[in-house]
């Protein structure tokens, strides 16, 4: 199953999806060991996240 929807997927789909890429997300985020309340201020860059984000997607 894709992660990008399409125009044609019914709501339940998307919102599947939605959950896969936000479970996704909070497995890099464990991976790294970052704590939410660790987390820069919204809007910073963290290269360290970026690479191992940039890596993992390579991987998928």
């Amino acid at each position: 199953m894709s992660l990008e929807p399409t125009h044609n997927d019914p709501p339940l789909l998307t919102a599947l999806r939605q959950r896969q890429l936000a479970s996704r997300t909070a497995q890099v985020a464990r991976a790294l060991d970052t704590a939410q309340g660790e987390r820069g201020a919204s809007g910073t860059f963290n290269a360290t996240a970026a690479a191992v984000l940039s890596d993992w997607s390579r991987r998928e």
